[in-house]
């Protein structure tokens, strides 16, 4: 399973930097490796007000406590200057099967109307191929994890599923 932590930090002055981003991908990414299964470290600055910089860190993982995450990498974080004030852990799920199946059926109504047998399936088959590819990028995310940080120290709440 795939998640996606979203870590909100405090702003600070200066430009952006792309430079100060890849470092800082570099970093996280080297140091938590060992807490999760990395996918991908990003890191974006927003200039919200002329040379005022809100930070964004965002890391796919599979394999990994959330909460355990979020306190390694507010660690990694302090350890290098940045403050972590708030963190969203969300699953990340794709929609290959509905894309296949939605694929499938365009496919087979598509080859049906050819009153051909083997152009349905091939229709069929073409389209699930193609529904599969298309549907495996279109991602959804669902909330699992929101903590805060109060006082120094992380506030952690599940959000509950149903």
């Amino acid at each position: 399973m795939t998640r996606e932590l979203v870590m909100e930090c405090n702003n600070y002055m200066g430009p952006s930097s792309i430079d100060r981003c890849n470092m800082i991908q570099e970093y996280v990414a080297q140091t938590v490796r060992s807490a999760c299964n990395l996918k991908t470290v990003k890191m974006i600055e927003v200039e919200v007000m002329p040379n005022l910089i809100q930070p964004t860190l965002v890391i796919k993982y599979e394999n990994g406590e959330p909460s355990q995450l979020v306190e390694v990498v507010d660690k990694i974080l302090f350890d290098i200057g940045i403050t972590a004030i708030k963190a969203v852990v969300n699953e990340v799920v794709t929609k290959t099967i509905e894309g296949a199946l939605t694929g499938g059926g365009a496919g087979l109504v598509a080859g049906a109307t050819s009153k051909n047998a083997k152009a349905a399936l091939a229709g069929t088959f073409l389209g699930a191929l193609l529904g599969g590819i298309i549907g495996n990028f279109i991602e959804n995310r669902i909330a699992e994890l929101v903590s805060t940080k109060e006082h120094g120290g992380w506030i952690h709440q599940p959000i509950l599923q149903q």
